[in-house]
């Protein structure tokens, strides 16, 4: 899968990095939602890792920008990663069009059950 992370904090793009290489898996890294717009329209992403706050444009306001471009990809999975854990996190990245939620900090194993999900997601026969 060709995985794109947005995430602002160095540090956290480090850890990301780390653990999806540990799965398999490289990543392409930006650092804001407006920079992960622009990758998804130029790219041929099937997944990305959106931090949830970030400056300029923030996870959420990026991911209704994604969804509402006629450029998006169809089967792109979009998953939220945010410090918060509480049901009204989960609805907000709902409402942005995300499909999936991880809160930090980042479990290995929950990653590796989230790109499971995206995976048998963009490979479902269409209209599943």
């Amino acid at each position: 899968m060709k995985i794109l992370v947005a995430e602002d904090s160095l540090m956290n793009q480090m850890v990301t990095r780390r653990q999806l290489a540990r799965l398999g898996y490289a990543a392409t890294m930006v650092s804001n939602g407006l920079h992960a717009v622009v990758a998804v329209l130029a790219g041929q992403f099937e997944v990305v890792l959106m931090d949830g706050q970030m400056p300029e444009c923030d996870g959420f306001e990026a991911t209704r920008r994604i969804r509402a471009a006629s450029g998006a990809p169809a089967r792109l999975w979009i998953i939220a990663l945010t410090a918060g854990v509480g049901a009204a996190d989960r609805e907000e990245a709902r409402n942005a069009g995300m499909n999936d939620y991880l809160s930090k900090p980042l479990r290995p194993e929950a990653l590796e059950a989230a790109l499971a999900r995206a995976f048998a997601a963009n490979h479902a026969p269409a209209g599943v």
